[in-house]
């Protein structure tokens, strides 16, 4: 039976696994990842890191048994808003920009104070977050980096560049950045100096992307001239995978990131959120928050130090008892604030607070955020929603979600 190769590609870990036509999970691993910054504002990871683990992972399962040979295609998925900077030879110019950093934001406040008028209309409401931001900070701060930008991809797009040479990325990733430059006119382009080619091709998610290349080390030289797809971003393919991606549904992800939003046939618009295409009459109105999985690890270390974080975790969350309240805001905020500078808080502590309350809090706060995100999207799409929890661990053949679930927001875990 055919079988395919499927890689998730998360800002904390790469997930790998063998699956059968029939969607059946053969095998599955994990590799650790970090994403590292010395402040909390500036954030790089190094995408040959991503592929180190890629080719790691490739090693691990062929070493527990399962023959590369018979693979016979390659998708995946990959966090987003992150920008993967190459050159004219597909070589990484310099580290990745994730979704956390915030860099330009002072860059930002200093174009909107002595910026030419057009463009000072132009970034009128840019964050720091927007990728555009991201690449005139390294126009004004990296000029020999900039020099050698020739195009601009997301991190599965690397992966799958590792793997076929081709750098080419899908519609559905590449929709922050293309909006930010197709809205823009060639005189405020030119007078910013970002030149729109830097976009690469796009392709349907589902699309054959290339063949992979031969002369690739370990267990992928196996796997030369099978197909490589296209994939998207890790939201995307969750929610179709869950079954989700239907006009009506709400959904709400947890993993490194939280991502809530409701799909609709038409595009709708709400404050602080973000309005997305996701394909022929599909909209999405949503967006990411900062930090879920981040959050609760940072939680542990803090106020349950050198417990065991699973069964600290279960029994935090399953506890009893008012807890502080938490605002999730560690290190800025993405939806709907757009705020780098928001900082988190406990309020009404007291003496009789224990470690596990804290921890409890910040899961109860991650989850007031989510819900704060799809109420506004509930609110402008006229859908109210109601929770229906349909768990989805990468390793695990998900349930197909009932029919019944349409106007029913959907709650998919990546674990």
């Amino acid at each position: 039976m055919p079988q395919t190769l499927a890689f998730d590609l998360g800002g904390s870990s790469l997930r790998l696994a063998i699956i059968e036509a029939d969607g059946r999970f053969l095998a599955s691993v994990r590799k650790p990842l970090a994403i590292q910054s010395p402040d909390g504002v500036v954030f790089d990871v190094d995408p040959l890191d991503w592929w180190r683990a890629f080719v790691d992972g490739c090693s691990e399962l062929a070493a527990g048994g399962h023959d590369l040979a018979v693979v016979s295609a390659i998708a995946g998925c990959g966090f987003t808003r992150t920008q993967v900077f190459l050159d004219a030879l597909d070589r990484p110019v310099r580290p990745a920009i994730p979704f956390q950093d915030s860099r330009s934001a002072k860059l930002l406040k200093e174009i909107a104070a002595s910026g030419p008028d057009n463009v000072r209309q132009s970034i009128s409401g840019l964050g720091p977050y927007d990728p555009l931001s991201r690449l005139l900070w390294i126009k004004r701060n990296e000029p020999r980096n900039w020099a050698q930008v020739r195009k601009v991809v997301e991190p599965k797009d690397f992966i799958n560049l590792m793997l076929t040479g081709i750098a080419a990325s899908d519609k559905i990733s590449q929709t922050p950045m293309a909006r930010a430059l197709e809205e823009r006119d060639n005189d405020v382009l030119a007078a910013l100096g970002i030149d729109p080619s830097i976009l690469p091709d796009t392709l349907s998610p589902f699309a054959p992307l290339g063949r992979v290349r031969s002369g690739l080390p370990g267990p992928l030289s196996k796997l030369a001239g099978i197909p490589v797809h296209c994939g998207s971003i890790d939201t995307w393919s969750c929610v179709l995978g869950s079954g989700a991606l239907v006009p009506g549904v709400a959904y709400s992800i947890s993993g490194t990131s939280d991502v809530s939003g409701v799909i609709s046939e038409e595009a709708y618009t709400a404050p602080g959120l973000l309005t997305v295409e996701w394909g022929a009459g599909l909209w999405q109105l949503g967006g990411p928050s900062q930090g879920a999985a981040t959050r609760l690890k940072w939680a542990l270390e803090r106020f349950c130090p050198n417990a065991p974080a699973p069964q600290t975790l279960e029994a935090a969350i399953n506890g009893t008892g008012e807890v502080p309240l938490f605002l999730p805001y560690l290190d800025g905020e993405r939806t709907p604030w757009w705020d780098p500078d928001l900082r988190g808080a406990f309020l009404g502590l007291a003496t009789t607070h224990l470690g596990g309350d804290f921890v409890r809090a910040v899961a109860e706060g991650m989850n007031y955020l989510s819900r704060e995100i799809l109420s506004r999207a509930e609110q402008a799409t006229d859908t109210p929603c109601q929770p229906r929890l349909f768990l989805r661990r990468f390793g695990k053949q998900p349930d197909h979600v009932p029919a019944e679930s349409r106007c029913a927001e959907s709650a998919c875990v990546r674990s």
